[in-house]
């Protein structure tokens, strides 16, 4: 009976221990499926998260192209601003001749003012002197006229003078 009883303690035994391991069997089954579901969950959480890194690296790439674009654009904007420097300090220096040259036109045509006036006053004091000198001519001619048929007056008087004395000689 000891036997059996001991037999029967093991067996009691034995069957904890079965249904220890059964219970850890379990215990590890359940483990194992929340393992699973959490991998599937970590792999799901992977798959999204290499998505984003993929998204994230088609961004990088896609501002790394706008970043060369802008660059290059910067590039082209400080050549372009350079030129329109560079045609700002040409076309300052243009402006600067043409002030010059039209301050010498300036001067050039008070000079000319000047000589127009001149001129002016100068035809004004000829024009006044030939004016005069018309008149002392006209008067000259008028008296030249009346001595011019004074003399007429004379010379036909003398030829009738001279006519009488041919007539008074011949008769």
């Amino acid at each position: 009976i000891r036997k059996l009883q001991q037999e029967l303690e093991e067996w009691k035994n034995g069957y904890a221990d079965l249904t220890e391991v059964q219970r850890l069997r379990q215990d590890a089954a359940q483990e194992a499926d929340q393992l699973r579901g959490e991998v599937e969950s970590l792999s799901l959480k992977q798959s999204a998260l290499q998505d984003d890194v993929h998204l994230k690296e088609e961004e990088l790439s896609s501002l790394q192209a706008d970043i060369q674009f802008a660059e290059a654009e910067k590039e082209e904007n400080e050549r372009r601003y350079s030129e329109i420097r560079q045609e700002m300090e040409e076309l300052s220096r243009r402006l600067e001749d043409e002030r010059k040259a039209f301050a010498r036109v300036d001067s050039d045509r008070e000079k000319a003012v000047k000589l127009l006036k001149e001129s002016k006053e100068n035809l004004l004091r000829v024009t006044k002197e030939a004016a005069e000198t018309a008149e002392k001519c006209h008067s000259r001619e008028a008296e030249i006229s009346k001595q011019t048929e004074r003399y007429e007056e004379l010379a036909r008087y003398l030829e009738n003078d001279k006519e009488q004395l041919e007539q008074e000689r011949a008769s």
